[in-house]
């Protein structure tokens, strides 16, 4: 597995999925993994219902794709999980989602300290034009991931 397209809390109870840049952004971000077969991972916080319908809709006749329940703000547990159960890691992973300063945050640089530690060589990339906050800019996310040395684009 060579990419994986991790997508997170775009959930129509979080108002910051609700905007139409997000979602247009988005929307050409999966549809161009769905172009490379890219592995395509949907985060959902429980109790905060599903992902957005024109997300679900572009991805149901597409195979490769996994939607994982979290129960707090950090999905990286699920997303260990899951690569550990298919035995297969990918070279490269992209994220994007809602609430930047929260959610994304949470889950980037934890998975990010996980494969640093358990030595993984994994490439992590945030797509900042598919993240949103949904009080203010998402000031300070970007420049944190960019200390850390993850990609921002």
């Amino acid at each position: 597995m060579n990419h994986a397209l991790v997508i997170v809390d775009m959930q129509y109870r979080f108002l910051a999925a609700r905007g139409n840049k997000i979602r247009s952004e988005s929307l050409k971000q999966i549809q161009e993994a769905k172009d490379n077969n890219h592995l395509i991972i949907i985060l959902e916080y429980q109790s905060f219902g599903r992902t957005l319908p024109s997300i679900r809709k572009m991805l149901e006749d597409y195979d490769n794709v996994y939607y994982l329940d979290k129960s707090d703000c950090d999905g990286s547990r699920e997303l260990v999980g899951l690569f550990t159960g298919l035995r297969k890691w990918p070279k490269n992973i992209s994220f994007l989602g809602v609430n930047t300063n929260e959610c994304v945050q949470d889950t980037v640089l934890e998975f990010f300290f996980y494969t640093k530690r358990e030595n993984k060589n994994i490439k992590v990339k945030v797509i900042k034009d598919c993240c949103r906050h949904y009080k203010s800019s998402n000031s300070g996310s970007f420049e944190l991931f960019e200390e850390y040395g993850i990609e921002v684009a």
